[in-house]
């Protein structure tokens, strides 16, 4: 024990192929499988403001740059960010002692809204297969603005089951620009 917390001891199986590859099939047969998808999946998509879609790294690296010029924090403190995660350093970034709620919008604005798919991009080939539904860890509008998924849940809403019937629908982990 560590913590507090009760450690467990988990048997770890491992499987070949050819062990699940009936489930597979079967779960796809009946629609039963839903996709997470996260930052790869729109990264490098070009905004119609000029903007990029940026990974979940470049991201980072650039609220580390905004917060290094804040004045608000001392040399230890703007040392220190490198070693933070991304959780960490977003709760930083989002306090406007910070950096300006302008300049978070602008950036928001030039590189999460308004990208789309260009019509060769293969990523879109993956939302042409018969999900029920699918999750998203991002913010950008890429996906709902390229393909069928375009009936957008947001979190701690509440939904009519009867959307996922009628609907191709996004659920927004983190929000939506």
């Amino acid at each position: 024990m560590r913590g507090g917390a009760v450690m467990s001891s988990y048997t770890i199986n491992v499987l070949e192929a050819k062990d699940f590859t009936l489930d597979l099939v079967s779960y796809f047969r009946d629609n039963s499988i839903v996709p997470i998808v996260g930052s790869g999946v729109s990264r490098n998509v070009v905004t119609r403001t000029g903007g990029e879609v940026p990974s979940g790294i470049s991201y980072r690296n650039y609220m580390i740059s905004e917060l290094q010029k804040s004045t608000k924090l001392s040399v230890e403190d703007k040392t220190a960010l490198s070693t933070y995660g991304f959780i960490d350093i977003a709760g930083i970034y989002e306090d406007d002692e910070f950096v300006t709620e302008d300049v978070r919008l602008s950036y928001f604005k030039k590189n999460f809204l308004y990208g789309f798919y260009k019509n060769d991009d293969i990523r879109k080939k993956f939302f042409e297969i018969s999900w029920p539904y699918i999750y998203s860890l991002n913010i950008d509008d890429v996906i709902e603005n390229s393909t069928s998924f375009n009936n957008i849940i947001l979190p701690f809403r509440e939904v009519r089951e009867t959307a996922f019937l009628d609907n191709k629908c996004i659920i927004k982990i983190h929000g939506d620009i």
